[in-house]
């Protein structure tokens, strides 16, 4: 038991992680994309904060005075805008579509590493996210041929949507 215990944890976040999607856009059909969002974070941001200060309140207040701004910035970009705009997103795009834009965001950190980190382009890392690039633009423009009048969604919107998303 004790081998599977880490396969155990890593099949319930993957499916929780998969899950999100399909309820945020279950979730849009009841509030708006910013109730949402404050449902989805201030709970958490409430509890961190009181975790925080009861079991790190020391390193917390060595830490913060100095680097305030690095947490603020990198929570509000990072972490709350892409949220904010997966959500947003989701208020018009179906799940499976926006499932499909996110998995191609891991590809881009090739591209972020290369100048960032000194990462080494080759031909095959670029070949391979140019492919990955192209099935997402292919279910994408597919999407906003085919998929989109099932919702009765426009192509520019639906394209525009996933656009939003993909810059998330």
């Amino acid at each position: 038991m004790a081998r599977a215990a880490p396969w155990l944890v890593l099949l319930f976040v993957s499916l929780m992680a998969s899950g999100s999607f399909v309820m945020i856009k279950y979730l849009n059909g009841f509030v708006t994309p910013v109730e949402l969002f404050l449902l989805r974070f201030l709970p958490a941001s409430i509890a961190a904060i009181i975790l925080i200060l009861i079991f790190y309140r020391k390193a917390f207040m060595e830490i913060a005075p100095r680097y305030w701004w690095y947490f603020l910035s990198r929570e509000f970009v990072a972490v709350m805008g892409f949220h904010f705009t997966l959500i947003y997103a989701e208020s018009v795009l179906p799940a499976g579509a926006s499932a499909m834009v996110v998995g191609a965001w891991p590809v881009m950190t090739i591209f972020i590493a290369w100048p960032f980190l000194g990462e080494k382009l080759t031909i095959r890392k670029i070949g391979g996210a140019l492919l990955a690039f192209a099935g997402v633009a292919l279910v994408v423009m597919l999407g906003a041929k085919e998929e989109a009048s099932l919702y009765d969604i426009a192509p520019s919107t639906w394209i525009r949507y996933s656009l939003i998303l993909l810059i998330a």
